[in-house]
């Protein structure tokens, strides 16, 4: 993949318009991009960048999430404080714990405690309906707190989820822009017509195309198991030669083995399937069609 495509990628990624005069000054360098980088060093960048061992380790990230979630539980504690029967003592020493956690049990213990100091019996039914109210406000709390964990959860998996969607579509994009077409179309329409029937044709046969964490791609079926045929695994990239095959989208080139004599009479040695200007052909027809409407025409 040629430097400066990798990043455009990279920049439109990361909200950077690759159209800015800053990023045109680097992009419009012709030593950066015409560097043809290549796929083992894509692969490990892109590895590198975010991981959900990385995301769920990272202190901003886990800061900002634990804030989310603990914040709105101690604004619920310091309102109920003053319905508990605490004294002004207890809820001064409340305000001087710093960890959620532990302002929850610390409540629990001076809310016990203010109810065993009841000495007559409309006092102690008092605090036995203020212990029954405070475990009920603990369970509460508690489940407040179980669900912002899971929420918190929930939005690290699906940022990083969608971000390994993005780092496999960067992926896939370079291995489809790596052929040569048989369509006089541009490389973005060709790149785009490919990307559309292949992934028509996995959707068809209920396969996926998946990216580990080395950024390695493979495909695997509806049961999460690698895709074999004829007792071999396929590769992504030997499917996507299959598909565009059939489809006739690929510039075909056929090549005698090195060193195999001439025959006379024999066709000419290369064959390149190329488009006709002024004859419709299928691949021009797909590449023209799919491009329309992606375009919405």
């Amino acid at each position: 993949m040629l430097l400066g495509d990798y990043f455009t990628n990279i920049f439109k990624l990361a909200g950077v318009d690759p159209n800015s005069e800053e990023a045109k000054a680097l992009l419009t360098n012709t030593a950066v991009s015409g560097y043809d980088l290549p796929d083992a060093v894509i692969n490990q960048v892109n590895g590198a960048l975010l991981t959900v061992d990385s995301a769920k380790n990272n202190p901003a990230l886990k800061n900002h999430f634990t804030a989310l979630a603990l914040n709105g539980i101690d604004d619920e504690i310091n309102a109920s404080v003053s319905n508990l029967g605490l004294t002004p003592a207890d809820i001064e020493e409340l305000k001087g714990v710093g960890s959620t956690y532990k302002r929850v049990t610390l409540l629990a213990e001076k809310a016990k405690a203010a109810a065993a100091a009841a000495t007559t019996p409309a006092e102690s039914a008092d605090a036995t309906k203020q212990l029954d109210a405070l475990n009920a406000e603990i369970a509460r709390l508690n489940g407040d707190v179980a669900a912002a964990a899971a929420a918190k959860e929930t939005a690290l998996k699906e940022a990083q989820a969608g971000f390994n969607n993005q780092l496999k579509d960067m992926s896939l994009t370079s291995i489809l822009g790596n052929y040569e077409y048989a369509s006089g179309a541009s490389k973005e329409a060709n790149v785009l017509t490919a990307k559309t029937l292949l992934n028509n044709a996995l959707q068809q046969g209920n396969l996926n195309v998946v990216r580990d964490a080395a950024g390695n791609l493979s495909i695997t079926t509806a049961e999460n198991t690698a895709f074999y045929e004829n007792n071999q695994p396929v590769s992504v990239k030997d499917y996507a030669e299959k598909v565009l095959g059939e489809h006739k989208l690929l510039k075909i080139t056929n090549t005698p083995a090195p060193g195999a004599p001439a025959t006379p009479g024999a066709a000419p040695a290369q064959t390149t399937v190329t488009p006709t200007p002024g004859v419709n052909n299928s691949a021009a027809s797909v590449a023209d069609q799919l491009l329309a409407e992606a375009m919405g025409e």
